[in-house]
Formats: C-alpha cells, sequence, structure tokens
C-alpha cells in the first residue's frame, strides 16, 4: 500500500487505500498498530485535512471500517463519526488539528461492545474518509501530490457537471462569480467549460418555477428535483458570461422557443429586460 506524501516528497510512515467499502467510496487510511505499523498515523490524518481545508472541500463523512467493529455494526452508518451530531462534518475554517482530535476522540467511543465501560479505545482505527463530489484522482491528490482538488471547476463533461450540479441541487448557496470568459477545451467536440456552481445556483434560483413562461417544471427527475434547463442569453459560443447575469432556467419548451422559435431575438430581448440580474450584476 503506498504511504501519505507530504510536501517536496517527504513520506509519512502511515499507508492508505482508495475504494469502496460497503457502498461507500473515499480514502481508507490504515490503523496505527499493533506495534509500529503506521506510527505517522496522526500526521497523516492531519495532512489530508490539511489538503481538503485548503481545497475549499466543505466537508467530509468518516467511518471507521476496522474488521472487528464491522462484524459489530454491519451496518456502516452505524459507524459513522457524529461531530456536534451530525455526520457531515464541516471543514469550513477548522484547524486541522483540532478537527482531527475531535474526530479521535468519537473514533475511540464506538467500541465492539459498547455495554462495557471503559475510559476509551483505540482512537486510532482503520477509517474511510467520503466526500460525495471526490472521485479517485482528486483522493490521490490529496494523500500524495499538491495537486489543486478542483471540486467545483468548470468542466466541458456534461455527465460530470450534470453529477455536480444535481450534489449542490438543494444547498444554500453564495451568488457564484461564474466565468466572463468561458475557456474551450478540445474533446470529442469543441465545448466551453461550464461551471457548476453557476448552473446550481440557477435552478435553485428558479425554484421549479421557468423564468420564461412562470409555470412550474412539466415533471420532476427521478432524484426527485423539478426538471429546468439552463440557458444562456447570449450564447457562450458568440462571448456570453458563464454567469448567473446571462443565465436563466427554463422549461424545456422555452428552451426550445429561444433556439429556433421565430420570435427568439424578441423573446430573449424581452427575458433580458423582464429578469432584473440578467447582464445587470447581481
Amino acid at each position: 500500500m503506498p504511504n501519505i506524501q507530504k510536501s517536496k516528497g517527504e513520506k509519512l510512515d502511515s499507508t492508505y487505500t482508495i475504494g469502496t467499502v460497503d457502498g461507500v467510496f473515499g480514502l481508507i487510511l490504515e490503523s496505527w498498530g499493533p506495534k509500529d505499523r503506521n506510527p505517522d498515523y496522526a500526521k497523516a490524518m492531519e495532512h489530508i485535512l490539511s489538503r481538503l481545508i485548503d481545497n475549499d472541500v466543505p466537508f467530509i463523512n468518516v467511518y471507521i471500517v476496522s474488521r472487528n467493529l464491522t462484524k459489530a455494526f454491519p451496518n456502516i452508518e452505524d459507524r459513522a463519526i457524529l461531530i456536534n451530531g451530525s455526520p457531515n462534518i464541516s471543514l469550513d475554517r477548522k484547524d486541522p488539528h483540532e478537527l482531527r482530535l475531535a474526530i479521535g476522540r468519537e473514533v475511540g467511543e464506538l467500541k465492539e461492545n459498547p455495554a462495557v465501560d471503559s475510559k476509551g479505545g483505540n482512537r486510532f482505527k482503520r477509517i474511510l474518509i467520503h466526500n460525495p463530489l471526490l472521485a479517485e484522482a482528486d483522493w490521490l491528490s490529496a494523500a500524495s501530490s499538491e495537486r489543486k482538488i478542483e471540486i467545483y471547476e468548470p468542466t466541458a463533461d456534461i455527465e460530470k457537471l450534470d453529477r455536480v450540479v444535481a450534489k449542490l441541487r438543494g444547498r444554500s448557496l453564495e451568488n457564484p462569480a461564474g466565468t466572463a470568459l468561458p475557456k474551450q477545451s478540445s474533446v470529442t467536440t469543441l465545448a466551453f467549460l461550464r461551471d457548476p456552481l453557476v448552473k446550481a445556483w440557477v435552478l435553485n434560483n428558479a425554484n421549479g418555477i421557468c423564468e420564461a413562461c412562470s409555470q412550474p417544471a412539466p415533471f420532476q427527475r427521478a432524484d426527485g428535483l423539478p426538471y429546468l434547463e439552463v440557458h444562456h442569453l447570449i450564447p457562450l459560443s458568440e462571448g456570453g458570461e458563464d454567469t448567473t447575469r446571462n443565465a436563466l432556467a427554463v422549461c424545456p419548451n422555452c428552451h426550445r422557443r429561444l433556439h429556433y422559435g421565430v420570435d427568439n431575438s424578441s423573446f430573449a430581448s424581452e427575458l433580458g429586460k423582464r429578469i432584473t440580474r440578467l447582464n445587470r450584476g447581481s
């Protein structure tokens, strides 16, 4: 197994893997012990937390995945670490050392037999660190390089864009800055890098109502969210911004009208005047 690696090639005596345990994907930090196995566990944990915090990852979930506790508690959710009563452990403005200590205290509290009264168990058990938006490359970066973890970065991969947007929907989002001049990326076809924060904010702001015709979304998606599409008033191909000043949430019918309607130009002009945020700042 590889070792956690800090900056400039410094390796810690602590090993990890990346994979899925009981249906949850993430970075698995191997336990400290027995004897002298993985003595840099605490340093490795703080390094990973520091990398995630520095890259603005908003939260993590931590699960104990040691063999004996997995047998005692087969449901992985029963092995989730709770901080302030929540499994979503906030990383916002957290100190990596203090957060590692807080997680360790909770790890030590979970024992194979909770009825046995003791001062506390091993705080350095085998754990899995999870965030639903992080892929294998992101965990590799957190553990062994200084590469930026581009969790909310613009992407030309439509599937990835929609996957990230789906995770962001329903959250409270500040109006993002977006990109005034979206970059192009050479994939199978030439595509623009799209900002998932912009798309998610526009959809959340619409709250299931088409911003063009003011009618409810025509149906719900499989995940229960109202189906609307995001349209750029000034197309990206014509120099339009990928910002909330140039994007609106519309039903499929209005979206087709904006692209192909005989009145598409006047319709777009009407919306630009009616929707106050469009190209008027925010």
